[in-house]
């Protein structure tokens, strides 16, 4: 019984004697609960976006029927344009896409 006290009294006294491992037992288990939490409220926010904030998409090609009512039916504006012009649109956040 006094072999196990003097093993015990030993480690106790190495864990202590190392601050940097005692620091990481006691402040660590307090910083990953608050990063969970931060990340799921930034994606939280990230989900709750209106969407009709990102809805201007621009298109270098003619669009066909199908698309126009698509388009139209899921309130997305669009913009028919050459690949320039819509690079500097995209630029310029006149549209998303």
């Amino acid at each position: 019984m006094n072999n196990i006290f003097k093993i015990l009294k030993k480690e106790m006294r190495d864990i202590f004697r190392d601050k940097k491992s005692l620091s990481m037992m006691l402040i660590v288990p307090f910083i990953i609960p608050f990063i969970i939490l931060l990340l799921s409220f930034i994606f939280d926010m990230e989900t709750n976006k209106d969407i009709n904030s990102y809805n201007k998409i621009g298109f270098t090609y003619e669009l066909n029927e199908i698309e126009k009512n698509l388009a139209t039916s899921m309130s997305i504006e669009y913009k028919v344009d050459s690949m320039e012009n819509l690079q500097n649109s995209l630029d310029n956040n006149e549209i998303y896409l």
